[in-house]
C-alpha cells in the first residue's frame, strides 16, 4: 500500500485509484493479543516468523515474503515489486507459481457480540458502585450516630466518677482531721499525766502510751489507705470496662516457629493479653492446627472474670466479628461475624468462672500459608482484632 501510494495511489491490479477511506482498519483488543502467539500468514511462503500478536504487526510491515499475482501473467510476485513488474511491463515466462496466502477474515458478529457483553458489564459496575456509594453514605451516618451517643455516655461516665472522687477527697480529709485529733488529745492527756508528779513511772508511761497510739494510728491509716486504693482501682475499672474502645487489636508474633511447633505437636494454642472490651473481661484466642503440606489458622474470643460482671448482662448475647487486617491495606480485612445471641443456652456465653469460659465462636478464617501468600503477614506479625456492636 505504501509503495502503491507513492507512485499514484493507483492499485497496481486493477490500476484505479484508491483513497484512504477504502482501507479498512481493524482494532484488537489488547488482552486478546497478549493471550495469543500467531505466525505471520506469509508462512506458506517461506516466513519463519512466530511470536506474540503484539508483534505482528511491526513483522508485517518488514515482512518480505508478502505475494500477489500479477493481472497480466498472471505469475506470482512479491509485493514489493508488484509496482514495478506491471510499470515496467511484465515477462510472459511463467515463473514457479507462489501459493496466494490465506488472510483471516474478521467475524463481525463476534465483535458486536463481545462489545455487548462489555457494555453490559459496564452497566453492571456503575450499579455496585452506586450500591457502595448509598453504603457508605448509610454507614457515614451510622458512625457519627454512634460517636455521638459514645460522647454523651462518656460525658455522663465522667461527671459520676467527679462526683466519685470529690467524695473520695472529702473522706480523706476527714480521715486526716480524726488523726490530727486524735494526735492533740494523746499529747494534752500526756500533759495532764505528767503534771501530776510520776516523774519515774511517767517517763516509762509515756513512752508507752506514745507506742500504743502510733501503733494505732498507723493501722487506721493503713485500713482507710487501703479501702481508698481499692476505691480508686474500682473506678479505673469501672471507667475502663464501660467507657472503653469497642475494639481491641493484637499482633501476634512469631508465627513462623507457632507453626513449627502445630506441626510437631498437632496443634499449638496461644492467648493475647486480656483486655476489657464493652465492660467484658476478654483475650483472643489462636489455634494452629497441623497438617502435612498445610496449617490452618482458627480465631475465637475467651471470656474472663472481670469486675464488672455483676453489672453486666448475661448470658453474653452481644455481636463481635473477629478476624485479621492487611498491614498495607486497612480495608482489606478477613474477619468473620457472630451473633451471640443465637447461641444463649451455650455453657461458653454464662457469666464466666475462675480459669475463664472455653473458646467461643472460633472459625477457621485461612491457612497460614494464604495469610502469608496475600500480605497479611510481614516481619513475622499478624495484626488481629476483636470489634464488639453495640
Amino acid at each position: 500500500h505504501e509503495e502503491s501510494q507513492r507512485r499514484g495511489t493507483t492499485c497496481p491490479l486493477d490500476e484505479e485509484s484508491f483513497a484512504d477511506d477504502n482501507i479498512l482498519h481493524l482494532d484488537i483488543s489488547g488482552g486478546y493479543i497478549l493471550n495469543h502467539t500467531v505466525a505471520c500468514v506469509n508462512a506458506p511462503n517461506g516466513c519463519d516468523f512466530i511470536g506474540q500478536a503484539s508483534r505482528l504487526v511491526d513483522h508485517y510491515k518488514q515482512c518480505s515474503f508478502h505475494v500477489v499475482p500479477c493481472p497480466r501473467c498472471e505469475s506470482s510476485v512479491l509485493r514489493t515489486e508488484i509496482v514495478g513488474h506491471c510499470k515496467d511491463g511484465c515477462s510472459s515466462a511463467s515463473t514457479t507459481p507462489v501459493p496466494i496466502p490465506y488472510y483471516m477474515n474478521v467475524n463481525y458478529d463476534n465483535l458486536e457480540i463481545t462489545s455487548s457483553e462489555r457494555k453490559r458489564e459496564m452497566l453492571k459496575i456503575s450499579e455496585d458502585l452506586s450500591r457502595l456509594q448509598t453504603s457508605l453514605n448509610q454507614w457515614r451516618e451510622e458512625v457519627r450516630t454512634l460517636e455521638k451517643s459514645a460522647n454523651e455516655e462518656l460525658k455522663d461516665a465522667m461527671l459520676k466518677i467527679s462526683d466519685h472522687l470529690s467524695g473520695l477527697n472529702t473522706c480523706a480529709e476527714q480521715c486526716r482531721e480524726d488523726a490530727r485529733e486524735a494526735a492533740r488529745n494523746t499529747k494534752e492527756h500526756l500533759v495532764r499525766i505528767e503534771t501530776q508528779g510520776f516523774a519515774a513511772a511517767n517517763k516509762e508511761l509515756k513512752v508507752a502510751i506514745e507506742d500504743t497510739v502510733k501503733a494505732h494510728m498507723a493501722q487506721e491509716l493503713r485500713v482507710q489507705y487501703e479501702e481508698l486504693m481499692n476505691v480508686t482501682k474500682s473506678i479505673s475499672n469501672c471507667v475502663l470496662g464501660f467507657c472503653g474502645a469497642k475494639e481491641f487489636h493484637w499482633y501476634l508474633k512469631g508465627l513462623e516457629d507457632l507453626k513449627k511447633s502445630a506441626l510437631d505437636t498437632g496443634f499449638v494454642v496461644t492467648d493475647s493479653p486480656l483486655q476489657y472490651v464493652c465492660g467484658y473481661n476478654v483475650c483472643i484466642r489462636i489455634r494452629l492446627e497441623g497438617f502435612p503440606y498445610i496449617t490452618y489458622l482458627v480465631m475465637g474470643i475467651c471470656i474472663h472474670p472481670g469486675v464488672n460482671d455483676s453489672k453486666l448482662e448475661w448470658p453474653f448475647s452481644k455481636t463481635y466479628t473477629l478476624g485479621v487486617i492487611h498491614p498495607k491495606d486497612k480495608a482489606k480485612r478477613k474477619f468473620d461475624k457472630i451473633e451471640a445471641s443465637k447461641y444463649s443456652d451455650h455453657p461458653s456465653f454464662q457469666m464466666p468462672k475462675q480459669g475463664g469460659n472455653l473458646i467461643i465462636g472460633s472459625t477457621s478464617l485461612s491457612t497460614a500459608n494464604e495469610l502469608e501468600c496475600e500480605g497479611f503477614v510481614i516481619g513475622d506479625s499478624l495484626h488481629c482484632f476483636l470489634q464488639f456492636e453495640p
